[in-house]
């Protein structure tokens, strides 16, 4: 089985490459939580002027987290810092990922993955896809060693077991978390709530009274919501559930921001007396008929982005979060609060990661 380049980077980084401001404010984490640098951070915030005429509201604000990397943007970066970092650390020589047809998770663990030298399997559960899907699979089945589809959810278990069991008697395999998510990766968005507090700072923009986020595996809902009780903002978190209720809900929600608050303590952090996740709030009433399938408040979300902001949303993720907005921006009482909409979908180009010399060469 093909090994690993030695080009990686773990904690603690080179001096060139700055620590997460978790990292910085918690440094005992830098020594026992491995992390590498691959996105580029901070990324932008920018006031949605348009759109906030448009709706009529007075202040509306936009996270550019689908700006993260350089070869590939979207939430998935932040988690790849400490999911990559791991695999290095137990020296695996193949990864595996695994999520719904076509989705971010599998393509952003491709990616970065084979650009720091590592093949990658990916197993996929049956899922209805949209044009962003379509797109991502494509280049999935470009870049990764070996691709799976499940004809069933019921036999996807089987799959993934029977193959990784095959794949172990070969070499060292890391089967990543599902969607990256789990309380190591789920600092990446911890550490995003400091860096948008640094920003404030910087007089980018007012501290939010709302963060519209997706609510899928729920690091990123997670992430924020301890970030933001640990520097003390009034901020409300809206989780806009874009997936099944099971997987997406209070129950699993507070058991992430539980699991994660122990790693922390666990790791010599002295958190402050907080009631910790009673800032998130998760809205049910966006999700529509199921996964990956449209709403027409979601399908008008990504017609206003592109009409008016000339970005990109789409129908399984990001244009579901925005909806509420829409619908909110009729509340008079609703029209003056400071809004942040939390960009987690990719906008790099696809096509030109084909043409990158590291690229070129499917393992």
């Amino acid at each position: 089985m093909l090994k690993i380049q030695k080009n990686i980077q773990l904690t603690i980084i080179n001096s060139e490459v700055p620590q997460p401001l978790i990292f910085q404010r918690f440094p005992q984490l830098s020594k026992s939580i491995p992390w590498m640098a691959l996105g580029q951070f901070p990324t932008p915030v920018e006031r949605l002027t348009n759109l906030e005429k448009h709706l009529g509201l007075e202040s509306l604000w936009i996270k550019r987290d689908d700006l993260s990397g350089a070869l590939y943007g979207g939430n998935k970066v932040r988690t790849l810092e400490f999911v990559l970092a791991e695999a290095k650390k137990r020296e695996a020589d193949l990864l595996i990922a695994y999520s719904a047809l076509g989705s971010n998770w599998p393509l952003a663990c491709v990616v970065y993955a084979k650009q720091q030298g590592w093949p990658t399997d990916v197993f996929f559960l049956p899922y209805p896809m949209d044009n962003v899907k379509r797109e991502n699979l494509e280049l999935i089945n470009e870049l990764s060693r070996k691709v799976y589809s499940a004809k069933s959810k019921f036999t996807f278990p089987f799959l993934l077991y029977k193959q990784l069991a095959r794949s172990r008697k070969t070499g060292s395999v890391y089967l990543t978390p599902p969607g990256g998510v789990s309380p190591t990766t789920t600092l990446g968005y911890v550490n995003a709530a400091l860096e948008l507090k640094e920003q404030h700072e910087n007089g980018e923009l007012p501290i939010p009274d709302f963060i519209f986020c997706s609510l899928g595996s729920g690091g990123t809902a997670a992430g924020i919501s301890i970030g933001l009780a640990l520097i003390g903002w009034p901020t409300q978190v809206i989780a806009v559930r874009v997936v099944d209720f099971i997987v997406a809900n209070k129950f699993t929600s507070n058991l992430l921001i539980r699991r994660t608050l122990k790693l922390l303590k666990r790791n010599g952090v002295s958190l402050p007396n907080r009631n910790w996740g009673s800032n998130l709030r998760i809205e049910h009433n966006y999700f529509g008929k199921g996964y990956s399938q449209p709403t027409d408040l979601g399908e008008q979300s990504i017609e206003l982005f592109k009409s008016h902001e000339n970005q990109l949303l789409d129908s399984t993720y990001t244009g579901k979060t925005f909806a509420p907005i829409i619908d909110l921006s009729k509340d008079v009482s609703f029209k003056n609060k400071h809004i942040l909409f939390w960009q987690t979908l990719n906008s790099r180009n696809l096509d030109k990661i084909l043409n990158l010399p590291e690229f070129n060469i499917r393992n």
